[in-house]
């Protein structure tokens, strides 16, 4: 109970300084120089689901974890963006840090394996079966993009050639988000099978998308994009209770 009362107010105090930082993101204008701080911002995010991953699975395969999704999920990006398959045709900015071989932000590889972290930890801590898992894995990715992608179109950071109806994203990115969220799912699947973990998920494996989440839904809010805002509200108590439902000290 004192660990989980460490924790609580520690991410009270992380909590004050993202909403602080969704502030100055909305009302303060950003410039080509934010770049090399955004990048830095990505990978800051994902270190406490890297760590719990190592504490879970060992380093060896935490690494070949991190190296599969992250290859994943530039590609799959990369591919969006020269096909405009699966999500639609849309475009990066400068923001998010320099392009690999001009087309992909780097930082992708790690803005996406938190959240798929995050949705690998709830569903092996719920569901027995494979298959649902997989399924519970691809519609809580899409629920937290619900939640990103209105906010990320509203800083600029990306932009889709011909809007949306919600919000400026297009139903096709969500229908991407299906089959891109579900491939995720199975290759994580996949390698849990070689990895053969010990003990179920640790719920530590959800810190970094709850945070990244409490970003966003800030910056919703104060970007008056209420849904978004909402569905992040709705995630982040979802989180909550299944963290301290099932937390456990990482030894």
């Amino acid at each position: 109970m004192l660990q989980k009362n460490k924790n609580l107010f520690l991410a009270i105090i992380i909590s004050v300084f993202l909403m602080i930082g969704a502030f100055f993101m909305v009302n303060v204008p950003l410039v080509a120089e934010y770049s090399t701080i955004s990048a830095i911002n990505v990978v800051l995010f994902a270190v406490p689901s890297f760590w719990a991953l190592w504490r879970w699975i060992g380093l060896k395969y935490t690494l070949i974890f991190i190296v599969a999704l992250g290859i994943y999920a530039l590609t799959i990006e990369t591919i969006g963006l020269t096909t405009g398959f699966p999500y639609g045709e849309f475009f990066y900015n400068d923001l998010l840090g320099s392009r690999l071989f001009g087309v992909t932000p780097w930082t992708v590889a790690f803005a996406w394996t938190p959240l798929i972290l995050a949705s690998l930890s709830v569903a092996n801590r719920t569901v027995n079966s494979r298959l649902k898992r997989v399924l519970l894995m691809t519609i809580l990715l899409v629920l937290i993009d619900l939640v990103l992608d209105p906010g990320a179109v509203h800083l600029n950071f990306w932009k889709y050639s011909a809007g949306g109806i919600y919000y400026n994203v297009p139903f096709s990115n969500f229908a991407g988000w299906v089959l891109s969220g579900a491939i995720g799912a199975i290759i994580c699947e996949i390698l849990l099978t070689f990895a053969k973990p010990k003990f179920p998920a640790p719920v530590q494996l959800t810190i970094s998308c709850f945070y990244i989440l409490l970003f966003w839904t800030a910056l919703n809010a104060l970007a008056v994009l209420f849904i978004p805002a909402l569905i992040g509200i709705i995630l982040l108590i979802g989180f909550g209770v299944f963290y301290y439902s099932f937390y456990e000290k990482l030894d």
